[in-house]
This record gives structure tokens, sequence and C-alpha cells, in this order.
């Protein structure tokens, strides 16, 4: 299964650079939180913020989506998530706020927790999936409730 969060911008903001700024500003902070080893330059956050700034120029709206991984979705209470975002067939449509984005955090973090005690560190495939999902899907969350922004699910 392949899915994405958007982030859902108020209409008087859809081209507002500062937005995207202050979303990498964000994501960078936790970057140094979780991934304290890596030089700021070869940070993911700095392509990703030149992307959608590019993206914005050449649109004229900004679209930040948060992808979740196949390993990420096989563990995630999708029946809960579509419950938040009014069931499986309104999920695209519906767009959450507020207490249903800390519940959608409460269900990634449950996530997170399986996949980091179902590996052991130094396994060939081993993945930092505490700092994969703190600075992507779980940021992007954390940024829309600290905005009053929205959350919409893409498949």
């Amino acid at each position: 299964m392949g899915a994405d969060f958007a982030l859902v911008i108020p209409e008087n903001r859809k081209n507002d650079k500062k937005v995207i700024d202050d979303y990498y500003s964000f994501v960078l902070s936790k970057e140094k939180k979780f991934r304290p080893d890596i030089p700021k330059e070869k940070l993911p956050t700095n392509f990703n913020h030149k992307y959608n700034l590019d993206w914005l120029k050449e649109k004229g709206y900004i679209l930040i989506l948060e992808r979740i991984y196949s390993d990420i979705s096989s563990v995630l209470d999708w029946q809960r998530i579509y419950e938040l975002f009014g069931g499986l067939y309104e999920s695209d449509k519906t767009i959450i706020y507020g207490d249903k984005i800390k519940e959608l955090i409460r269900l990634l973090r449950e996530a997170e927790d399986k996949l980091v005690k179902s590996q052991k560190k130094g396994d060939l495939d081993w993945t930092d999936w505490e700092g994969t999902m703190e600075t992507q899907v779980i940021a992007l969350c954390e940024f829309a409730l600290e905005n009053n922004f929205g959350i919409r699910l893409s498949e």
C-alpha cells in the first residue's frame, strides 16, 4: 500500500513561501535531534526544501507530502486511521484537524514503536525508524497541529 499524508493549508496561504520555510525549519530542528551525526548540509531537509520552493514557483501553490512507506504501512492500524478520516471511501476527501491529528500522531508512534522493537541494531537492513518517522510523517502532523493546518490522506 502506498499512501501519503498531505499538509492542508488555508486558501490565503497556499502560495506563502513562509509556510515552506517554516515547515523545513521545523523538520530541521527535529533532524538535529534525531540525527545528530549527519552534517546539516547532508540532511534530506535541504533537498526537500528546495524541491518544494521550486514546486511553488512552477505551480503557484504549496504541496507538502510525507510518504507512508510499505514497512510503516504494514504495522499501522489502518482501520482506526480510516475512521479518523471518515471511513474507507471518504478518507481521501476528509481533512482532519486538532484532536484527530493528535490521535493520528499517537497511531503513528505506535507503529514506530512496533518497527523499532521488531529489529536489532546491526541488522543489515536496520532502519532508524524513530528518526525516519519523527522527521517525516510525524513532523508533518505536529507542524499542522501547531499551525492550525489540516492533514489529508492521499492513496
